[in-house]
């Protein structure tokens, strides 16, 4: 391995990202580099609602929920969520990954929280030429 190679291994960005919570479609996240893994840290302003998920490049997602009375569940299949009860939900999926971003695609079930998310999004991967 030439010592250039290896000196720019690893790299990261952190995104801060606000969304309204009543949106569903998709939402294209631009990075410097791709990504290997993903991990995001979010919450809903002035609440105890919390979402921590991550993402690898195998395509695995897992997510762990904490909701406003401490209760918390997780999900094998998206990197965020929230919901109000079983039927009333927000959550997104991290989906086509390439050199320039990723996005992610958010399903909105019922009637979830109004009002804004708050998603602190840390990128990691190889450097390169960058």
């Amino acid at each position: 391995m030439e010592v250039a190679e290896h000196l720019a291994d690893k790299i990261a960005q952190l995104i801060p990202v606000t969304r309204d919570l009543t949106l569903g479609g998709t939402q294209r996240i631009t990075t410097n580099f791709k990504a290997k893994s993903v991990e995001i840290k979010a919450f809903i302003p002035n609440t105890k609602i919390t979402s921590h998920g991550f993402w690898a490049e195998d395509g695995t997602q897992r997510v762990h929920f904490t909701d406003v009375n401490g209760g918390s569940l997780g999900s094998n299949t998206v990197i965020y969520f929230i919901n109000t009860d079983t039927t009333n939900t927000t959550r997104a999926m991290l989906n086509n990954i390439d050199d320039t971003g990723f996005d992610l695609v958010w399903d909105v079930v019922g009637t979830p929280y109004s009002g804004n998310a708050v998603l602190l999004i840390s990128i990691h991967g190889h450097g390169g030429d960058i």
